[in-house]
């Protein structure tokens, strides 16, 4: 590619995306030796690759993980992303839990609210290490590590704004003792010890589809491959074939299919067969070298025959030195130049064509910048731009900090550069990470940079929409500081990708304190509305129990009326039964015997009122007369409010002798008798 038709600023980004090499004075040198031919450079920088066996200080060398996902798409599928979608809304309400994670050399940077379980910790460093969950053991809890559980939510186990926990894998042995003795593997324990001492990297992008989506479908094969004092042990479906096996090491060991020679295979095993046709053991080993002299144990199992690439299919060598392209959509045309050149996959954007602000897409985001960039970076926000937002603004003006929008462009020459030196710097990555809430997109893609625009116009309006789209693809990357005012959110400030490391800093702190000055007005306004609010409600409180004494004594006053009334009423009725028993006593009583009848006796009532009266009766009436007689006077013998008595003897005169004479009784001739109340 000629200097005419490109510039060198565009060739020296496109050397470095399709080579992923981040040493830029390395690649000048590269390009002007070649005169700026940007086919000449990459053919002859792929030449010199594949003669050099990669090394464990590669940047782009494998993690060697005990359970690695099998193949791997790079575009989150809409399956994938209804698996994965939280629940963004009611995280906004939760506190932020913000955890420093030591594992081996690095120290991984991870971000969750606080209603979210141990479980998605666990599932969030599993995306970023490549190491199952289930080996996964994490130590340093506050409460004691045999208190929490995968299912334990974070916000149960009182955890401050930063916690630090240290992530251990337990060792595991890939091969038992037979089989260990069985292929003479040499003893790799010193070579494990020393990579522990190493950077490591994850051996490609995490596939975000399938990891999730295909790990507990269809029945899986496992394959453990033995290269150069090294163990993967890889998982296939049953219907992948031994051509995807040979393309998938030739990601982790470099060597290119047309050089693997195999020892393991089945007999009669070919680049075509299947995993599912061929006599594999649930746990098959292999083993793996060059056929180009390239380091290896050389040593094969036991009554095997070794299976030679160039002979166990046709499989074109132009097609296994291919990468292996999972979505046409990462890869540019340009990234194959002609037939006859060496041919190299273009390091994939950070986020695919078409992505949304999703939570898995926002994973996917943060572990292609770890890979790409290292573990040291801003902690990025996982969720969708408008959490961020929410967390940002907080439930109180208090808690309030600015947010920070960094946009990524791999088409610009500065990207790299920015990146690792400024962006991924401790000085800074230390300030934003207090001060700031940090929220990524990748431009890189029309499609992605038309969303995010429609993002902005939905959440800061057409002005900010209007100005970010100015900015041309080379001035990324940029950084846009962005407050919220009285009008709504605001971006106050956006910083260019060719600013030094101290302008930059500067930038951001001179923002953080004009944000710090009208929190500041908010905080005070905010507390007197709080004030206010806390007067009116004690105002209320003291009217409401006003009300209520006031209510409770009318009621007092309305119940005591009833009672009296109710009481009148009963006393009432009681009265009119006593004065109606009386008429009717008055009515029946038989009249008096004249003064000249014989068999008479004489009988004077003293009533209770201090009245006396005489009356005479026959000798043959009944005590019932008697009774009649007193309540005729107004005193009742029905409701056990009255007795008669004699005084001389004293004596009762019960109801039980109502039917018994007077003469019986012997009251006759004269008699005193007394009514008494009870």
């Amino acid at each position: 590619m000629a200097t005419n038709t490109w510039g060198r600023d565009e060739i020296l980004g496109n050397f470095q995306a399709a080579t992923g090499n981040e040493d830029f004075a390395s690649c000048l040198q590269i390009l002007e030796s070649y005169g700026w031919d940007l086919q000449l450079a990459l053919n002859s920088y792929f030449q010199d690759q594949e003669t050099q066996p990669p090394t464990s200080n590669s940047r782009n060398s494998p993690i060697i993980v005990d359970d690695p996902p099998a193949f791997i798409n790079l575009d989150p599928t809409p399956e994938t992303v209804g698996n994965l979608q939280t629940d963004s809304a009611s995280s906004s309400s939760h506190k932020t839990l913000t955890f420093e994670i030591s594992w081996h050399t690095q120290n991984l940077t991870i971000a969750l609210t606080e209603n979210q379980t141990v479980e998605e910790l666990k599932r969030l460093l599993h995306l970023q290490t490549d190491v199952a969950m289930d080996e996964i053991n994490l130590e340093g809890w506050p409460s004691g590590d045999s208190a929490v559980q995968s299912d334990t939510i974070l916000s149960t186990l009182n955890l401050s704004s930063v916690t630090h926990l240290v992530f251990h894998v337990p060792a595991k042995v890939t091969v038992s003792p037979a089989e260990y003795l069985a292929c003479n593997i040499p003893d790799i324990a010193s070579q494990r010890k020393e990579d522990e001492n190493k950077e490591f990297h994850a051996p490609r992008a995490i596939n975000v589809s399938d990891s999730f989506n295909q790990e507990t479908s269809a029945p899986q094969i496992s394959l453990n491959v033995h290269h150069n004092g090294r163990d993967y042990r890889l998982r296939y479906n049953r219907n992948e074939t031994v051509k995807d096996v040979k393309r998938e090491l030739f990601i982790l060991t470099k060597i290119n299919t047309r050089n693997q020679e195999w020892n393991g295979w089945p007999e009669g095993a070919n680049d075509n067969s299947k995993l599912s046709e061929l006599d594999l053991a649930s746990d098959h080993f292999l083993l793996i070298r060059s056929k180009e002299g390239e380091s290896s144990s050389g040593h094969t199992f036991a009554n095997e025959k070794p299976m030679d690439s160039g002979t166990a299919g046709s499989v074109e060598d132009s097609e296994d030195e291919l990468m292996i392209m999972h979505n046409d959509e990462d890869y540019d045309d340009d990234a194959i130049f002609d037939n006859d050149a060496a041919q190299s996959k273009k390091p994939k954007t950070l986020l695919a064509r078409d992505s949304n602000d999703t939570f898995d897409v926002m994973i996917q985001f943060q572990h292609n910048f770890v890979e790409r960039y290292g573990d040291v970076h801003p902690p990025f926000y996982v969720g969708p731009l408008k959490n961020a937002i929410e967390e940002a603004g907080g439930s109180r003006a208090a808690e309030r900090r600015p947010l920070l929008l960094y946009l990524h462009h791999d088409s610009s020459v500065l990207t790299h550069i920015f990146c690792s030196q400024i962006l991924c710097s401790q000085q800074l990555v230390s300030y934003v990470t207090h001060n700031f809430v940090t929220w990524p997109w990748d431009m890189s893609h029309e499609s992605n940079r038309q969303r995010f625009v429609n993002m902005l116009v939905l959440h800061f309006g057409n002005s900010a929409a209007s100005t970010v789209s100015k900015y041309r693809d080379s001035d990324y990357p940029l950084l846009l500081i962005v407050m919220k005012s009285k009008a709504g959110l605001e971006v106050c400030s956006i910083l260019q990708a060719n600013a030094s490391l101290d302008e930059v800093m500067m930038s951001l702190i001179n923002g953080y304190e004009v944000f710090e000055q009208a929190k500041l007005v908010e905080i005070k306004s905010e507390n007197e509305r709080t004030e206010r609010d806390l007067m009116k409600q004690e105002q209320d409180a003291a009217y409401h129990e006003s009300l209520a004494a006031d209510r409770a004594k009318v009621q007092a006053e309305k119940e005591r009326h009833s009672e009296e009334m109710e009481k009148m009423r009963q006393e009432q009725e009681v009265q009119d039964m006593r004065e109606a028993e009386r008429a009717s006593c008055e009515e029946q009583l038989p009249d008096e015997p004249p003064s000249s009848a014989k068999n008479t006796t004489n009988i004077r009532f003293r009533f209770p009122n201090g009245e006396t009266e005489q009356r005479r009766f026959y000798e043959h009436q009944k005590l019932n007369v008697i009774f009649m007689y007193v309540t005729s006077k107004g005193f009742s013998m029905n409701s056990n409010e009255h007795r008669i008595v004699t005084n001389f003897p004293r004596r009762q005169l019960s109801e039980d002798s109502l039917q018994r004479t007077l003469k019986e009784l012997k009251l006759c001739p004269r008699e005193n008798l007394f009514v008494e109340e009870i």
